[in-house]
């Protein structure tokens, strides 16, 4: 599962005795380690654009681990990819070839 840096941030202040700030600035290696042991991802993903979707579609995407972000604006995705159709998504792709609407 992807969680997001705050996650990781509160859970090294309350529960561990690592620096939360130091976090973002270690080697990948060490993040690793640090995941590892305390049970996250040491990856988190990039989101290129915001997507302001409908609930229901949110719902969906985050069964998919995808980046959902809830305000008083609205549901909005954290598309990871860029550059392309929305429908060349891995995800999208992956979402219709599970609702039947589309074959590889």
């Amino acid at each position: 599962m992807k969680i997001g840096i705050e996650t990781i941030e509160e859970f090294l202040l309350y529960e561990t005795d690592f620096d939360p700030d130091n976090y973002c600035v270690l080697p990948f290696d060490e993040r690793e380690a640090l995941a590892e042991t305390h049970g996250f991802e040491p990856q988190m993903k990039e989101i290129y654009e915001w997507w302001l979707v409908a609930p229901f579609f949110a719902n969906v995407l985050d069964e998919q681990d995808e980046p959902i972000l809830v305000t008083d604006y609205g549901t909005w995705w954290g598309r990871t990819c860029t550059g392309q159709s929305l429908v060349c998504d891995w995800i999208i792709q992956r979402l219709a070839m599970e609702a039947g609407t589309v074959t590889r």
